[in-house]
């Protein structure tokens, strides 16, 4: 389950970014 949940944060986080640089 923390797997899961450390993944889920790591795709929010590349997202986050994927916008910032768009």
């Amino acid at each position: 389950m923390q797997h899961a949940k450390k993944r889920t944060v790591s795709k929010l986080i590349k997202a986050a970014i994927l916008e910032a640089i768009l």
